[in-house]
């Protein structure tokens, strides 16, 4: 490990190709679990030009890079960026397993399809937590779905986008989430007076007319559907 230069006694430095690491003064094949790139050392008696791969991740004998280093992911996990062991899928997303190397970006995770939504995490199929009910609709990645506005309504399941809500027009209203119109007043048409006066109307010609059915209103009517998805 030393040679005598100059009448002094000087460490004697060594190189080692990629894959390979310095043991006192004797190259070695790297080692399972670590990486090493190669490079020349100072002897200094120890280990040299070995890195671990770090948390659970390992590797094959001989490997000269942290990107050689890998870990298997059951399904509901996945490798973070930069990760050294497996994590829990997020919400919104879904993680089938496998085996992963080590990158600057996470591997294994994916979205929950449009029209799906993931509301609980460790979720393992595109399935996710379930298809969008209707009078709702479900971007991808969403974690809950999201309720069409008052005064609109979607009677499909699996829709991605709001462009699914379909306006309920004039004389007809819903609440949030709805899946179908009602009646904001109930349409009649009177042939005779005494039709109206069913109606409590106080009219002197037949014609067609709007009662105002307040708030215990039980006629619905289910407009004409188109399937916007």
């Amino acid at each position: 490990g030393y040679s005598l230069s100059n009448g002094a006694c000087v460490a004697n430095s060594y190189t080692c190709a990629a894959g390979k690491y310095l043991d006192g003064t004797t190259c070695k094949t790297c080692t399972e679990g670590y990486y090493c790139p190669g490079g020349t050392w100072t002897y200094n008696g120890g280990i040299q030009g070995r890195s671990s791969c770090g948390g659970s991740l390992t590797s094959a004998a001989g490997s000269d890079a942290r990107g050689d280093c890998y870990i298997a992911c059951a399904a509901g996990t996945y490798l973070a960026a930069s990760g050294t062991s497996c994590s829990t899928c997020t919400k919104g997303n879904y993680c089938v397993g496998g085996t992963y190397y080590y990158k600057s970006s996470a591997q294994g995770i994916a979205s929950c399809p449009g029209g799906t939504y993931g509301s609980t995490t460790g979720l393992k199929t595109s399935a996710c937590s379930g298809k969008c009910k209707a009078g709702y609709y479900c971007p991808a990645g969403a974690t809950k779905p999201t309720a069409c506005a008052a005064d609109t309504y979607n009677p499909y399941t699996g829709k991605t986008s709001a462009n699914a809500c379909i306006a309920c027009g004039s004389k007809f209203t819903s609440d949030a989430g709805a899946t179908e119109c009602i009646f904001d007043d109930y349409k009649f048409t009177a042939t005779t007076t005494s039709d109206a006066t069913e109606f409590s109307f106080n009219i002197s010609a037949a014609g067609t007319f709007y009662v105002d059915c307040g708030a215990n209103a039980t006629e619905k009517l289910q407009p004409i559907i188109k399937d916007d998805t």
